[in-house]
């Protein structure tokens, strides 16, 4: 966050927690008492999240062609990535060119790619990576990227590889449309998939020398095409990869665990284990920078997040129940049809994805909830890209236009002190109680018995209120709900996060 944000984060947070402090029965549980960094902590976070989430708004409309964006043609998005280190965004063109763009959707630079036909995936090797040490070939440039190595897949059967704009080696070895590249955590290995269901693995320091192949399954006994639509390589072992097909399976694979094929005279490694994730198409892989929770999107209009730690470590043929690893669904979003994107946002807390029905779909990660829908797109959104968990980059089929989202922190204007006038706080504690009614006279009820005060009232009563371990959880969901509605009547629909989930957090920041 900028500094101008973090004083507006500041002075909010301190408006807010004076209002509840000043109201005892709000602030009042053992366990806030004497953890005040705690409690702040958690109010700061409940302005953020109205902030990143519910303010996220178009911030520019970058047409990287010519007219209006929407007539399809050559100038349409067909993919799109980006080199987080240097704050590069690439897209490739129906032209096969690579434009580059900074945060803002300016081009920088755009070059042709020589590939015959569309590029299909760009892979930089230092996303969320260790950067490559054995680079001879760094020189003085003027662009961020011309000092970067990276890949370029595409439906001519080739790979290429390039050090900037200078394509210096491609790899032929697929006879296939290519879908999709990765590079191992340690810049050892580059995996690519086929339409035809075929795996490649390459050694990157020994100029691409093929390591192995693998022939997925496949999807019929008449040898129909089993596309790998998705390889995604884990963040801390080298080795380990998962793939998603197209018959809706996801396969993990240990690349030391090689084999030799007679039939091919090659090397090639046996899945660990294979998941029926979807009754549809898989789409798209997508995992958390510890490697505990995957992502899989697929055609059946379900997104699953799988908890790894619950899968089998042995070989297994194939996993029937997902119950056990399955630890959310997300399903209000449309996909039949087409590859559409996912992504986390948000320091992974939320999922997004396109849609068929030209929607964002931003989900809460852990409860599964549908926060809200991102509207604008003329077209199926099947492109979706998280450039720095403030900011995102979407692309709607057939269209040449990126939409660019970025929070809108200085929009969020909610009046929390203590000059609050009566008739807006009648209005918070009456949807409270409407709420928790009952809740909260029991409360006071129980408190009531044992105050020799025989006339206090409710609110005398509130502010004396001691929560004890038994009425605990009932005291939260009343402060949860009572934050909820503060906000929502001032900011609009909020996002809050889960009160238990703020206060238990081991590492509040000191004010």
């Amino acid at each position: 966050m900028m500094a101008h944000d973090d004083k507006y984060f500041e002075e909010t947070r301190k408006s807010l927690f004076k209002y509840v402090n000043n109201r005892a029965f709000l602030s009042s549980s053992s366990r806030n008492r004497g953890s005040t960094n705690s409690v702040q902590q958690s109010m700061r976070e409940r302005i953020k999240k109205v902030a990143l989430i519910d303010k996220l708004e178009t911030a520019q409309v970058a047409t990287i062609g010519k007219g209006n964006g929407n007539g399809g043609g050559e100038d349409c998005c067909f993919s799109v990535s980006m080199n987080e280190r240097k704050n590069v965004i690439a897209v490739a063109n129906g032209k096969s060119e690579l434009l580059l763009l900074n945060e803002d959707g300016q081009k920088t630079k755009q070059f042709k790619t020589q590939h015959r036909e569309i590029v299909t995936q760009i892979h930089f090797m230092d996303n969320n990576k260790h950067r490559l040490e054995n680079d001879n070939r760094k020189t003085s440039t003027s662009h961020a990227i011309d000092d970067e190595f990276f890949y370029t897949s595409s439906l001519d059967k080739t790979i290429k590889v390039w050090h900037g704009e200078n394509n210096i080696q491609t790899l032929k070895d697929h006879k296939d449309w290519i879908r999709c590249l990765d590079t191992s955590c340690d810049n050892s290995t580059l995996l690519s998939g086929c339409i035809s269901g075929r795996i490649f693995g390459y050694d990157i320091n020994k100029e691409h020398q093929i390591l192995f192949q693998i022939q997925n399954d496949p999807q019929n006994i008449l040898g129909g095409l089993n596309t790998i639509n998705s390889i995604l390589c884990t963040n801390h072992s080298p080795s380990m990869f998962y793939t998603g097909s197209r018959d809706g399976y996801i396969r993990l694979y240990d690349s030391r665990n090689l084999v030799f094929n007679s039939n091919t005279g090659s090397n090639t490694v046996k899945p660990i284990f294979k998941i029926k994730a979807h009754e549809g198409k898989m789409n798209q892989l997508q995992i958390t920078k510890d490697d505990h929770h995957l992502l899989s999107s697929g055609r059946d209009s379900v997104i699953r997040l799988f908890d790894v730690r619950k899968l089998p470590t042995g070989t297994s043929d194939q996993i029937s129940n997902l119950d056990s690893s399955v630890i959310q669904k997300y399903q209000d979003h449309k996909c039949k049809s087409y590859n559409v994107s996912s992504c986390f946002f948000d320091n992974e807390k939320y999922v997004l994805t396109g849609s068929e029905d030209n929607k964002v779909y931003i989900y809460e990660k852990d409860s599964g909830k549908l926060l809200r829908t991102l509207n604008g797109h003329e077209g199926v959104v099947h492109l979706i890209l998280n450039i720095n968990d403030n900011r995102l980059l979407t692309n709607s089929i057939e269209s040449s236009r990126l939409f660019f989202w970025e929070t809108s922190t200085q929009k969020v204007n909610i009046k929390m002190d203590t000059e609050i006038d009566d008739s807006f706080e009648r209005s918070i504690l009456e949807r409270v109680m409407r709420q928790h009614g009952d809740q909260i006279l029991n409360l006071y009820h129980s408190n009531s018995l044992n105050n020799e005060n025989e006339n206090m009232g409710l609110g005398m009563a509130m502010n004396q209120l001691v929560v004890s371990p038994e009425n605990e959880h009932i005291f939260r969901d009343i402060l949860q709900t009572f934050i909820s509605t503060l906000v929502q009547e001032q900011g609009g629909n909020s996002i809050l996060p889960n009160l238990d989930d703020l206060l238990d957090s081991s590492d509040d920041e000191t004010f």
